[in-house]
């Protein structure tokens, strides 16, 4: 059976441009929160956010492959988060391969729906 974790991603707009600020990540094990650097955003956005997606060492994409989760899914991935109309990703590194899911279309409901669907406590 595969590994997989959980991924929410939360941007805010610069310029009129959608910039993720945050990355948390949970699996069966751990819950992981990474966000940007708020001091380099303001000079160098471009870099800011390639170290916290994946330009640099214990980034988001750094973890999962760490955790060897190669299933993620992600809440609303094909539409607000992800852009366009992606069901699913996938990247191909050194013999691994890490693919994103859209939960919102395996599981079309909201998340608070979808933990009392699974009989989850919602906080």
């Amino acid at each position: 059976m595969n590994k997989f974790s959980t991924m929410d991603l939360e941007t805010m707009s610069i310029n009129g441009i959608q910039i993720p600020i945050a990355i948390s990540t949970c699996d069966a094990k751990t819950s992981k929160l990474f966000v940007i650097d708020l001091v380099l955003i303001k000079t160098y956005t471009e870099l800011a956010v390639n170290k916290l997606v994946g330009g640099a060492r214990n980034n988001n994409f750094d973890y999962n492959l760490k955790t060897d989760n190669n299933l993620i899914l992600t809440h609303n991935l094909g539409s607000f988060d992800g852009g366009k109309a992606f069901i699913s990703i996938s990247f191909y590194i050194n013999n691994n391969k890490i693919v994103w899911k859209d939960a919102i279309r395996i599981f079309p409901m909201s998340l608070d729906k979808l933990c009392k669907l699974f009989g989850l406590k919602v906080n």
